[in-house]
């Protein structure tokens, strides 16, 4: 852990520092203060599903340190300083949109029964619900191995917007992946296709309230996917190819 010996990132300063050497002691104070950050997430106890290019090299560092340490990851540790210096003061930017879109994605599942997509999902929203950092620095400092002068929680994502997008980023693709699993095996988009299509053939629905997303997905699958044949036009043809989609006789 990062004790300050050669200060603290002034994260208002960004890169308005007065001298090349206020300018170099931002750097500095900024990778030390990172770097604890980036050995617990490339360890064991850190590890998950998403790593950036900072993570990574840690990770190969650490286990292999005569190697040294490979010139990507002096490109990474660049890129990750560029970022820093030029947003300056809204660095956190990033985390407060992961924060809301994380919402947005556990309050949608408020309203999908429990299953196993649902639950890939939530573990991937709330990931970074409690800061694994912090909580571990905590109980070491209660084990007394560390000192209390522990950072704020959630530091390493307010300074690190690529690693929230790419958090946010794993959010979506489960989202997504659980989301066309969930429906698929009940076939339950093929039912509610075939009952969005009854309704508006039926004149019960105004044009005014189209299903874009629907609508999309039919699109892009074809009338096969859905239908058996072409699409029905009556209601008796609506119960008929409705029954034949899921494998009972129409008669």
């Amino acid at each position: 852990n990062y004790n300050g010996k050669f200060g603290w990132y002034d994260e208002e300063l960004g890169i308005a520092g007065e001298t090349n050497r206020a300018k170099w002691d931002q750097d500095k104070t900024a990778m030390m203060e990172v770097l604890p950050d980036l050995q617990f997430l490339s360890s064991n106890l850190g590890t998950g599903a998403v790593e950036d290019e900072l993570i990574r090299g840690i990770g190969a560092l650490m286990n292999n340190p005569g190697d040294g340490a490979p010139l990507w990851l002096a490109w990474a540790a660049q890129i990750y300083l560029d970022i820093l210096q030029f947003l300056g003061s809204n660095c956190g930017r990033g985390f407060d949109e992961m924060k809301q879109e994380s919402l947005k994605i556990k309050k949608a599942m408020l309203d999908v029964p429990s299953s196993q997509e649902r639950s890939w999902v939530l573990k991937a929203a709330t990931k970074w619900d409690r800061d694994p950092i912090s909580t571990c620095r905590l109980q070491k400092t209660q084990s007394e191995l560390l000192p209390e002068n522990s950072p704020p929680a959630w530091r390493f994502l307010h300074r690190n917007p690529i690693h929230c997008g790419l958090l946010l980023h794993n959010m979506r693709v489960n989202l997504h992946l659980s989301g066309v699993t969930y429906a698929a095996t009940p076939g339950g988009v093929m039912c509610t296709t075939q009952l969005y299509h009854a309704l508006r053939q039926e004149k019960l629905l105004s044009h005014h309230f189209a299903w874009e997303d629907l609508e999309t997905f039919w699109k892009m699958q074809g009338d096969s996917a859905v239908f058996v044949g072409d699409p029905p036009t009556n209601r008796e043809d609506y119960f008929k190819n409705y029954c034949l989609c899921i494998g009972v006789s129409a008669s």
